[in-house]
């Protein structure tokens, strides 16, 4: 049954990026926060067209509400074009009153712009309802809480690529933790140090769950997974990665289980 509701939140997550192909990404909120210039959530407050029919982006005014990482900001750039009968599978359909999660980066001329492919995410979905609005719900809840411990603990990391491991035989090994109680909806993050060619030096428990388990990961990381640099040159210094294990329950069927995966 764990299978069945990894596939159902598997499919609410990625219900977007149907209309425009991304990168395909592990623990998004740990990759981009480090990809990140910018973390925070912010109200909508004006958006305006794009100057020219040649223009890739539009502004936004903002109220910053929290930030996780960066400055407090009072203008965003969207990539886009509006306001010329331009319309593209990637737009980011953002409108004057909303509340968003926003990862944002610089672009070449400086500017502080977010997209589809971002993570960057409206709080609410009117058009979600039933178990759908509550799983993402829960999904929102648990980001903002891990953007806080990010910021607490790491309020400088920054890289402009993303690591993640090879295969699957991460989720076979969290198997053994099947029925494990832990509390609802929380996670578990570790500072990996990799060498420049992706072999784990070290691993340092940020939130863990007890010496033991941490130890057994902490064993795993080091020694069974294959590390990757998706859709980038390989690093050639050594770097830091925070690597994340989420906990859930799904109490209709009484499973309860550990996951790599953000859902």
């Amino acid at each position: 049954m764990k299978y069945y509701l990894l596939t159902f939140i598997l499919l609410l997550s990625y219900s977007n990026a149907n209309a425009c192909s991304c990168a395909p990404s592990w623990q998004e909120t740990n990759n981009h926060y480090i990809t990140s210039d910018f973390v925070g959530k912010v109200t909508i407050k004006q958006v305006f067209d794009s100057p020219t029919k040649e223009s890739n982006t539009f502004k936004i005014k903002v109220s910053t509400e929290s930030v996780f990482k960066g400055n407090k900001i009072s203008t965003l750039h969207v990539y886009g074009n509006r306001g010329h009968d331009i319309i593209s599978s990637c737009d980011v359909p953002v409108d004057k009153g909303e509340e968003w999660i926003i990862y944002a980066t610089k672009n070449s001329d400086g500017i502080l712009a977010f997209g589809w492919c971002s993570n960057s995410k409206p709080m609410e979905k009117p058009w979600v309802d039933g178990q759908a609005k509550q799983k993402r719900q829960q999904a929102i809840d648990r980001e903002l809480i891990m953007l806080e411990f990010l910021a607490s603990k790491l309020p400088n990391f920054k890289r402009n690529y993303s690591v993640q491991p090879v295969g699957t035989n991460l989720s076979d090994f969290l198997e053994q933790y099947d029925g494990i109680e832990l509390p609802t909806n929380s996670y578990y993050q570790y500072l990996i140090t990799f060498d420049r060619n992706l072999n784990v030096k070290s691993v340092e428990v940020l939130k863990g769950i007890n010496k033991k388990i941490d130890t057994e990961f902490i064993d795993f990381f080091k020694s069974r997974v294959e590390w990757e640099v998706p859709h980038a040159d390989k690093p050639k210094t050594k770097f830091q990665h925070v690597f994340g294990v989420f906990y859930y329950y799904d109490q209709e069927n009484e499973a309860r289980f550990l996951s790599p995966y953000e859902l």
